[in-house]
C-alpha cells in the first residue's frame, strides 16, 4: 500500500484530501496544514511532506498566473529571502527529530497561530523589512513541516494588509 498506509488510513486521508482541497480553493491556503494534522494523526506524517509540498508549488504556480500582476513583489522578496535562510537548518531539524517530536512541533506551531489568528492580534504599523524577513524565516522554519502558509497568513492578518498589496485596511 502506498507510503505503508492501511485501506483505512488511505480512505481517511482521502477524505481529508477533498476537504482540504476545498479550504485551499476557498482560502488559497489550507492544504498543507489540514492535510499534515490529519496524517500525523494517523501516521508518520515525515514521508508525507515532500508530496504535499510539491502538490502546494504545483497549485500556487497555477494560481499564481493570475495574480503575479497584482502581488507586492517587495514583499514576497523578503519574505522569500527569510525563508531560504532557514529552510535549510529546518528540514535537517525535523528529520533529526523524528516522528513524534515532529507531531508535538507540527501541533505547537498550528496551536499557536490559530490562537493568534482567532484573537484577532493586530500589529500598530506595518513591518519594515526585516519584519517581513523575519516572518519569512519563521515560515521557513515551517516550511519544513509543510505548514509554512500560516505564518505568512498570520502576519499578513496582524498587520492587516489586503491579501495581494501591502497597504493596510
Amino acid at each position: 500500500m502506498l507510503f505503508d498506509l492501511s485501506l483505512a488510513q488511505l480512505a481517511a486521508l482521502t477524505i481529508t484530501l477533498v476537504g482540504a482541497s476545498y479550504v485551499r480553493g476557498y482560502l488559497s491556503f489550507g492544504l498543507s496544514e489540514i492535510l499534515i494534522v490529519s496524517a500525523s494523526l494517523i501516521t508518520n506524517p515525515i514521508p508525507l511532506i515532500p508530496v504535499i509540498f510539491m502538490c502546494e508549488i504545483i497549485l500556487t504556480s497555477i494560481q499564481g498566473r493570475d495574480i503575479r500582476r497584482r502581488m507586492n513583489w517587495q514583499h514576497v522578496t523578503l519574505l522569500l529571502v527569510g525563508a531560504a535562510k532557514t529552510l535549510p537548518f529546518a528540514f535537517f531539524a525535523i528529520l533529526a527529530f523524528g516522528s513524534n517530536i515532529s507531531r508535538l512541533a507540527i501541533s505547537d506551531i498550528l496551536l499557536v497561530l490559530s490562537l493568534t489568528l482567532l484573537s484577532g492580534f493586530t500589529l500598530t504599523r506595518v513591518l519594515r523589512p526585516s519584519g517581513h524577513m523575519g516572518f519569512g524565516a519563521v515560515s521557513g522554519l515551517c516550511n519544513a513541516a509543510g505548514i509554512g502558509g500560516f505564518p505568512v497568513v498570520a502576519s499578513t492578518t496582524a498587520q492587516r494588509l489586503l491579501p495581494l498589496s501591502s497597504e493596510p485596511l
